[in-house]
């Protein structure tokens, strides 16, 4: 399961993902909105790309669980919510303009 997390990781067949004014750069592990950079923890960081790659799949905990923490994180499943929180707190920051 490591290997195939560090390989999931490290392979991918687009550099970067582009949505209007926001750019993720999967080589450099950035993400931009308006030549702006987002700072986010490695953490953030890979869930956001899995969404990316999984746009309009409704996700449960349990499978984001599995593909962005790996089989072996044994904590609370609510962790899930508060990442996607503090991803999406991050986002708000930026004023809706710039998206569109």
């Amino acid at each position: 399961a490591r290997v195939k997390a560090h390989l999931k990781r490290t392979t991918s067949n687009n550099e970067n993902y582009t949505y209007k004014n926001l750019i993720v750069d999967y080589k450099g592990r950035k993400v931009t909105i308006n030549d702006k950079e987002v700072n986010l923890t490695p953490k953030e960081y890979e869930l956001l790309t899995y969404f990316i790659k999984n746009k309009g799949i409704a996700l449960s905990r349990e499978q984001l669980l599995n593909n962005v923490w790996d089989y072996d994180y044994y904590g609370d499943d609510r962790t899930v919510d508060t990442h996607i929180k503090r991803v999406i707190s991050k986002f708000s920051l930026i004023p809706l303009q710039l998206l569109r």
